[in-house]
């Protein structure tokens, strides 16, 4: 079953996807952006996408594998998303 949501915060949006099979996510997606003169502006991914969980560090211009990082993809999830959370209004300042 796959479930979305989108958190709104003081300058930021967070949207959230992910699917879950028998209480265990199978994939998910986690993005951080913002608006500026009505474009979307992409600071911060953490998805399972090409088969591997990695994040996007947008003004950094890098990708980063994780996987090997978390014990699956639940407290992998969990983490990264309190994480963005935490994060996501200093990071569009």
């Amino acid at each position: 079953m796959e479930k979305k949501f989108t958190i709104w915060r003081d300058n930021a949006r967070i949207d959230v996807r992910f699917s879950v099979q028998k209480g265990k996510i199978e994939e998910f997606a986690i993005n951080v952006s913002y608006e500026k003169d009505g474009e979307v502006i992409e600071v911060y991914r953490a998805d399972t996408e090409h088969g591997f969980l990695h994040e996007h560090i947008f003004g950094e211009k890098r990708k980063v594998r994780l996987e090997e990082s978390f014990g699956d993809y639940n407290a992998a999830f969990e983490a990264l998303y309190e994480y963005a959370k935490k994060h996501a209004d200093e990071w569009v300042k």
